[in-house]
């Protein structure tokens, strides 16, 4: 009888840690998306977004609103991107400059990292050689990337949000950026 008795509270415990820890990790997962990007949701209106922000943008058109933000130690632009008065992409372009065109390279691996810790393992992630006359020479990949010749993409993906950063130029100007997308209006934003 004892023994039944302790199967039993061994089996009642058991499923009440299943249920706390589901509990817990439902409300870690809806932590994580409180919030689609920094303090907003997607289908936000333009006077909305600015309520989040807290502040006047820097820059504001008809569809867009634009913030220099710190990210990480990286200074760069924070854009919003509207259609119809709904918030339906975001990203950040970095405004640093190098003069060792292969610190841009060091700055989306620096990125990449942290994204990765964030969001996880990566959906898809390409490295495109366009032209391949500096492959053979890593230390100039950073200037191949500056002519166009190199672009670097990595995306990552959840039910909500689509994260990809792109490391890209053209004309010997590099551009660092992570946009972020609406799963539920880019067929919509694509249709307008």
């Amino acid at each position: 009888m004892k023994r039944k008795h302790n199967i039993f509270l061994l089996v009642l415990i058991s499923i009440l840690i299943i249920l706390c820890s589901t509990k817990v990790f439902s409300q870690k997962f809806t932590l994580l998306h409180e919030y689609d990007f920094r303090k907003t949701n997607w289908g936000m209106s333009k006077e909305e977004v600015k309520l989040a922000e807290k502040r006047k943008p820097g820059f504001e058109t008809d569809n867009g609103l634009v913030y220099k933000v710190i990210i990480d130690k990286y200074d760069c632009y924070c854009i919003y991107y509207f259609l119809e008065n709904k918030l339906y992409q975001s990203a950040y372009r970095f405004a640093e400059e190098h003069i060792n065109k292969n610190a841009n390279i060091e700055d989306y691996e620096n990125l990449k990292e942290l994204l990765t810790k964030k969001y996880g393992k990566p959906t898809w992630e390409n490295i495109n050689w366009i032209d391949d006359f500096y492959k053979d020479i890593k230390g100039n990949w950073g200037l191949a990337v500056a002519r166009g010749d190199l672009e670097y993409t990595i995306t990552w993906e959840d039910p909500i949000t689509t994260v990809q950063m792109r490391l890209t130029g053209d004309n010997y100007k590099i551009d660092l950026i992570i946009a972020y997308y609406s799963n539920e209006l880019e067929d919509w934003a694509k249709e307008i």
